[in-house]
């Protein structure tokens, strides 16, 4: 996502680490000679030390004193912070924001942090949404607790009311695991993460639920990269461009079973009241791809980068709690 979002701005000039790979195609090459680019560029962005293994441009750093200008982006899926990070960087950007598995509010770090969604990237768009959507209803999640207790909640929930729908995949999924995710980087021939895209582009409706312990993830995004109408959980990430229920899409509480029931009576609703489901679900696909993209993900970042106010509550939408 930051690459592409780094890409898509023709007025940036970005030197890559490493080859940036989609579909099998090498899209951004390694730059040569980066270490002399390091020390001239405006601003170095990293990865969290979880996934990020090069250890001599780590070194490159100490001896040249460059952490100043290092972005951070810290994607764990934990809320926990790399303190040693937050201290020495010019910059944090963090994925996973509250706590833990109630989401509760974590404490104002002692330095100031930039909470981060997840977004939609360009691979979602390769495959084309159909002229007609004729599933009613998809959850690409398994039936099986170990996927956590919000999506087990829900997908149980779907199968108990799959005869409510005409036509629904529900409790499958083609992408299973980390061999399926990373399909991503493969050709597109035979590839599963294309046939996934393909399949929710068929559908009408798509349940989501956030995993544990992190808020966010991928198929959210995925959703609503497909054009159908997405019903998701409250994210608890703050952002500059909040999801708004009934508008963009229809948000629940994976954690109330009243919460589910009443979500899955709105999707047998909307599925007899199709120009209202089309009309939100246009929404809901119109405003992710204006205020989600990578480029927008970018902008974001820079925004926070060069603002001289880094108080949260001036970067997002909504009040910012902290326990």
């Amino acid at each position: 996502m930051i690459a592409q979002g780094l890409f898509a701005h023709t007025r940036i000039k970005v030197f890559y680490s490493m080859p940036v790979v989609s579909l099998g195609k090498v899209i951004y090459h390694k730059t040569p000679n980066l270490m002399e680019k390091l020390r001239h560029a405006d601003y170095i962005i990293r990865p969290d030390d979880a996934h990020y293994d090069l250890e001599e441009i780590n070194e490159f750093c100490d001896e040249h004193e460059l952490w100043p200008k290092v972005i951070y982006y810290d994607k764990k899926d934990s809320p926990q912070l790399d303190v040693h990070r937050l201290r020495a960087c010019g910059a944090y950007i963090k994925r996973s924001w509250p706590n833990w598995f109630d989401r509760s509010p974590r404490k104002r770090p002692e330095f100031p942090v930039l909470p981060m969604d997840y977004g939609l990237i360009n691979e979602y768009f390769h495959t084309p949404i159909p002229a007609v959507k004729d599933i009613d209803v998809v959850c690409p999640f398994l039936p099986d607790q170990k996927i956590g207790k919000r999506r087990f909640a829900i997908v149980s929930a779907l199968v108990k009311a799959r005869h409510r729908f005409k036509i629904s995949v529900i409790g499958q999924n083609p992408i299973r695991g980390r061999i399926g995710r990373r399909a991503i980087f493969d050709p597109p021939e035979n590839n599963p993460f294309l046939e996934y895209l393909s399949l929710i582009k068929h559908a009408k409706i798509i349940f989501t639920a956030y995993p544990e312990p992190q808020n966010g993830d991928s198929r959210t995004w995925e959703a609503f990269s497909s054009g159908a109408l997405v019903f998701k959980e409250q994210s608890y990430i703050p952002s500059p461009y909040p999801f708004q229920h009934c508008k963009h899409c229809i948000i629940y509480d994976s954690l109330s079973e009243a919460s589910i029931q009443e979500a899955i009576d709105l999707a047998v609703y909307y599925l007899k009241h199709d120009s209202e489901r089309r009309r939100i679900a246009r929404e809901g696909y119109d405003y992710a791809r204006q205020y989600h993209m990578p480029r927008n993900r970018i902008d974001y970042i820079l925004s926070w980068v060069n603002s001289a106010d880094k108080k949260l509550e001036k970067h997002v939408v909504g009040p910012v709690e902290f326990a």
